[in-house]
């Protein structure tokens, strides 16, 4: 696991401006690996986030679903489904 100042060494590198119409970005997986341990280490939230990463295009609704599949699952990647439903029109 990587130490809190690597962390935020990545948090860092990648300093964007936006305008305030630009649509956000979905998370990338270096952003939801650091969602991932200060959520789990610091018991970070939505809006903790938002204050610590201004800099970040993040969305608290985006934040929210992320910090909700991390506290279920205990990971931010996605599950394995089951596949796609094949329906037969001869049943």
């Amino acid at each position: 696991m990587k130490n809190f100042g690597e962390i935020v060494d990545v948090i860092n590198k990648d300093v964007i401006n936006f305008s305030p119409f630009t649509k956000l970005m979905a998370f990338s997986e270096e952003n939801k690996h650091v969602i991932k341990f200060f959520r789990q280490n610091k018991h970070y939230g939505p809006k903790r986030f938002l204050k610590e990463f201004p800099h970040k295009s993040w969305s608290r609704s985006g934040l929210n679903k992320i910090i909700r599949k991390i506290n279920r699952t205990g990971t931010s990647k996605s599950l394995p489904s089951i596949g796609r439903h094949v329906y037969c029109s001869n049943c």
